[in-house]
């Protein structure tokens, strides 16, 4: 019998969703992980992965060839990142971050809005 229930409950259940936490909030579900032109706004490529999957994991499988830059933010900052994009031929305009006892400098910050501005325009 309670077999039965524990299956009736799992039938309901999605299995493949996944637990996160941002800004101290817990989030249960998926993640989209999307590539977007530059110019005309249209979505090129996107994936969904399980909420729990950090967004630089599915940068190889979104990045091109064909992709001349890629516009991002600090979450896309690592050694794995510069090498997917190095073999690719892709310029990187990631944004820097700053870290504990050691803050953004005035020309980072104003690097960092450039790029957050020229990858809307």
């Amino acid at each position: 019998m309670a077999r039965s229930k524990n299956k009736a409950k799992l039938s309901q259940k999605d299995c493949d969703a996944r637990w996160t936490k941002k800004h101290k909030r817990s989030y249960y579900g998926y993640k989209d992980h999307i590539k977007v032109d530059k110019k005309s706004k249209l979505i090129l490529k996107a994936t969904v992965t399980a909420a729990n999957v950090h967004d630089s994991r599915e940068l190889k499988n979104l990045v091109e060839r064909e992709d001349e830059r890629l516009y991002a933010d600090s979450a896309y900052i690592g050694e794995e990142i510069d090498r997917i994009l190095k073999a690719k031929g892709i310029e990187g305009q990631i944004c820097e971050r700053g870290a504990r006892g050691k803050p953004l400098t005035k020309n980072q910050k104003i690097g960092n809005r450039k790029n957050q501005k020229y990858g809307r325009e």
